[in-house]
């Protein structure tokens, strides 16, 4: 295996998952460089590390474990890992979010179109796979 072939690639597939996440309400920026990201939760534009904390107890509670770092989680998946599991490590996030603050309540900050693009395909692949969230409710805001 050509291990920084394998990380370059699968960082790439988590970066491209988690700027989906930076649409959701509540948080406030993603990070990603290789297998080594961050999301970092706010309100009203100011840190909330007990959003962070609540988020990271209900990933935890769905099998899957983060660091809660003030306001952030970080996410090092190890570098065995495939690109299925972090697709599955990146929805289980977004249904804690979700859950956490009830209703999955997106705020859109479309800027280029392939932003649009990339969070369709989010919210498509979160609702095809599970039924048991209730419909998106989706407030959009077009960035100046």
């Amino acid at each position: 295996m050509n291990l920084p072939q394998h990380v370059r690639k699968l960082g790439g597939h988590l970066a491209t998952w988690l700027e989906s996440l930076v649409y959701m309400d509540g948080v406030g920026d993603v990070r990603c460089i290789g297998l080594v990201a961050g999301i970092e939760f706010t309100r009203d534009g100011a840190p909330d590390p007990d959003r962070a904390r609540r988020v990271g107890e209900a990933v935890e509670n769905r099998g899957v474990l983060f660091r809660i770092i003030n306001n952030t989680l970080a996410i090092s998946p190890p570098y065995i890992c495939t690109a299925a599991d972090i697709d599955q490590m990146i929805e289980v996030m977004a249904q804690s979010i979700a859950a956490e603050g009830g209703d999955l309540t997106v705020k859109c900050k479309f800027r280029y179109s392939v932003h649009l693009s990339r969070f369709c395909d989010f919210i498509c692949l979160l609702f095809s796979k599970k039924g048991d969230l209730s419909q998106p409710s989706l407030e959009c805001a077009a960035a100046t």
